[in-house]
């Protein structure tokens, strides 16, 4: 019942708000780039400020996924479907260089291990050297 009140308050807002046509809404889908996984929705309220400008004042997102999770998976996808071994190697090692904290690499070895074994584990391996593993970020 409650969900109904809050449909039928933000159905009269929008009524009001766009009849002086200063405000409106837009919905987007978030969906990830290669397999088009549903990641979530978004709800925006746009303020118009000018006939060629707008400023977002308020949104809603529903998620479905966990959008890093869907998005590591959908890379690793592309780069055993599309890529050649070197762009394979030459992609991991550019997502690598971002990665700061220990619980980071435990993520990428673990999404990205299926690409690429054995440059993962290398990387992995010369993460360890480089930064102290018992201080877990």
């Amino acid at each position: 019942m409650t969900y109904l009140t809050i449909l039928n308050t933000a159905a009269i807002i929008y009524i009001l708000a766009t009849n002086q046509k200063k405000y409106y809404l837009k919905f987007e889908t978030e969906r990830t780039n290669y397999r088009k996984t549903l990641i979530g929705y978004t709800l925006e309220l746009w303020r118009r400020s000018s006939p060629h400008s707008a400023t977002r004042t308020h949104y809603i997102s529903l998620l479905f996924r966990n959008r890093k999770k869907a998005v590591m998976i959908d890379e690793a996808d592309y780069m055993i479907e599309r890529l050649t071994e070197q762009g394979r190697k030459q992609s991991l090692i550019a997502v690598f260089s971002w990665l700061k904290t220990w619980g980071e690499v435990k993520t990428f070895q673990k999404y990205y291990a299926r690409v690429d074994s054995e440059v993962v584990n290398s990387l992995v391996t010369a993460f360890a050297a480089n930064h102290d593993i018992n201080h877990k970020n």
